[in-house]
């Protein structure tokens, strides 16, 4: 053989074993994912923007950083979160989460795992962990848990049904996405759903994955980024924090106004009682004016 061609031989040579390393890899190359949505959350017109940045580490695991900032009716919310996973793009996906979430004027904190099994066109998406903040009354912990099954009609066009839900909420969605240009990695998307927390929700918006030039939609969920941790609390679930979070606070401020009124009617004196006019059995109206189940 020509000396001089051995090089351009081994190159060529070389050119099949790379790309079949990068399709093999958990993450075939740095992506950076950014979308909008809007619809309505809880009655109120909402709006969601979220990003999702997530790289290689190694051939077999990546990681991935999330972030949020949406509003919901009157109600601010955001966030961050971090994933760290191993995939096989053939097989599976199994990673460790964590999750901070403000909504409104309270925390969420979410510990947990993420798996992924890729049944040909078929993926179940489960995840698990702990819940703790201000909707577990600041230091309780509840499970969360949630379940998505996803089916790719086509390699552009992926429909989603999920259910998920902490503590004695529950939830669930449905969900399409669609890839309109093959080569170009711009997605449109709708979901909608609801519980037994309150109003559902409607959202629909764009999606665009820049580092992933000719990615089909299946490609860039399995070889790409995991879903955004942060996702469902633009949903019911975010609803139901916020809820839980509300009703907490509201307890609390019932049960430090009780025991105001009671203190009030043990500390006065008797004679202060009668020169001032002041009648005791006004905390007896107070505490039968507050909700049943914030006296106790």
């Amino acid at each position: 053989m020509n000396r001089a061609a051995l090089p351009l031989v081994l190159i060529v040579g070389l050119v099949p074993t790379a790309a079949l390393a990068q399709q093999s890899a958990a993450v075939s190359a740095p992506t950076l994912t950014v979308d909008g949505s809007g619809g309505a959350t809880g009655g109120s017109p909402s709006g969601f923007f979220s990003a999702t940045g997530t790289v290689p580490v190694g051939d077999s695991f990546g990681f991935q950083a999330d972030g949020q900032l949406g509003q919901a009716g009157d109600r601010g919310q955001g966030g961050g979160a971090a994933h760290l996973f191993y995939r096989d793009p053939d097989a599976v996906m199994v990673g460790a989460t964590a999750m901070w979430a403000r909504i409104g004027g309270w925390n969420a904190f979410r510990y947990g795992a993420e798996a992924e099994a890729y049944l040909g066109d078929v993926t179940l998406s489960p995840s698990a962990g702990l819940q703790r903040g201000d909707a577990n009354k600041g230091t309780a912990p509840s499970g969360y848990a949630g379940l998505d099954i996803s089916l790719y009609a086509t390699p552009n066009l992926k429909f989603t049904l999920g259910g998920s839900g902490f503590a004695s909420t529950r939830d669930g969605v449905i969900a399409a996405e669609w890839q309109p240009a093959p080569a170009t990695p711009l997605t449109l998307f709708a979901e909608a759903g609801g519980g037994n927390a309150g109003a559902g929700f409607a959202l629909a918006g764009l999606r665009f994955t820049f580092g992933a030039p000719g990615s089909s939609l299946q490609q860039r969920d399995r070889h790409g980024d995991p879903v955004n941790a942060l996702s469902a609390m633009t949903t019911q679930t975010g609803n139901a924090l916020a809820g839980a979070a509300s009703a907490v606070a509201q307890q609390k401020a019932c049960s430090d106004i009780t025991r105001l009124a009671n203190q009030v009617a043990t500390a006065l004196p008797t004679g202060c009682v009668a020169s001032s006019g002041f009648n005791p059995n006004i905390t007896q109206t107070v505490l039968g004016n507050l909700p049943s189940h914030t006296t106790n």
